[in-house]
């Protein structure tokens, strides 16, 4: 796989702008693994399954974030001093500039054009819309891609750290990132108990922004025990069951509301859900208008 690491050597001058046109590849590159294991004959829903068992935009990104701090590592051979406190500046500005949620629906008209580009007639008769296949595996993308962007962020600022605080002929001086990007302490959930539905949101937005491991039957009694949630595990295990093969009643916008209230430590995990009840309310009010 070639990355523009490989092409042509040249600074990175905004670490989240070469992060994000790989947003789009991603999607085509999933497909490819589908094509590859021999599934394209199978319906779509069966490419989001394999995707999602086998981590396939987690591996992606990964992979470019680690081309794009090995490139960095050189770029920083022959930095100067200043230079490096005018990049890290930089980067805080852009950091905000480049926020997923920020940029969802330039990522997703990226992905539309790119799909016409390739060829994809049917999204011209269909006045350029994504279709619910298209936009499934663009959501699973970026809800992925949305978890490995403040993944680069700490990565970067963690490499940044060192060169400067391993240099003994520079002064010590702390990255700007913002505060929100560093792992702090996420308090466990006291107070009134949720629902059922409610803890299952909590713990799924929790594995979704890579907070926790995804959760099986055998975690579910310590993961209520971890965050002092009373009332019967297996209750709880059973909702996630439901809500994890489908079932989307639990999805709602008064349960997202108050789950919200929970993840409020959990800055990546509270965005995704945020970003949820947003499509919830959006699709409810262009139902109203209908």
């Amino acid at each position: 796989m070639k990355h523009f690491t490989k092409v042509v050597p040249r600074d990175i001058n905004n670490i989240y702008w070469e992060f994000e046109r790989f947003f789009s590849l991603s999607i085509l590159y999933a497909e490819s693994r589908c094509y590859d294991m021999g599934i394209n004959e199978y319906p779509n829903n069966n490419y989001i399954r394999f995707l999602k068992e086998n981590n396939v935009f987690d591996s992606y990104y990964a992979l470019i974030i680690n081309e794009i701090k090995i490139h960095l590592i050189s770029q920083f051979e022959t930095i100067d001093r200043m230079k490096l406190i005018t990049f890290t500046q930089h980067q805080n500005i852009y950091i905000k500039d480049f926020d997923p949620f920020k940029r969802k629906k330039t990522l997703f008209h990226d992905y539309l054009v790119l799909n016409i580009a390739h060829g994809e007639e049917s999204i011209l008769g269909s006045g350029y819309r994504l279709n619910k296949y298209e936009k499934s595996i663009a959501s699973l993308a970026f809800n992925n891609y949305v978890s490995a962007y403040y993944s680069l962020a700490n990565d970067i600022g963690s490499m940044i750290s060192y060169y400067v605080n391993n240099l003994h002929t520079w002064p010590v001086i702390q990255p700007i990132f913002p505060i929100s990007i560093i792992d702090k302490p996420k308090p466990k959930y006291k107070g009134s108990q949720p629902s059922g539905g409610v803890k299952v949101l909590f713990f799924y937005y929790l594995h979704l922004s890579k907070d926790i491991d995804f959760p099986v039957k055998a975690n579910f009694e310590t993961l209520m025990n971890q965050f002092h949630f009373t009332g019967s595990w297996f209750y709880v295990y059973k909702l996630f069951r439901r809500f994890h093969k489908g079932n989307s009643e639990i999805l709602n916008k008064d349960n997202l509301k108050k789950v919200m209230k929970l993840l409020q430590f959990h800055k990546t995990a509270y965005q995704l859900a945020d970003n949820d009840l947003y499509q919830i309310l959006t699709e409810t009010n262009a139902k109203l208008e209908d």
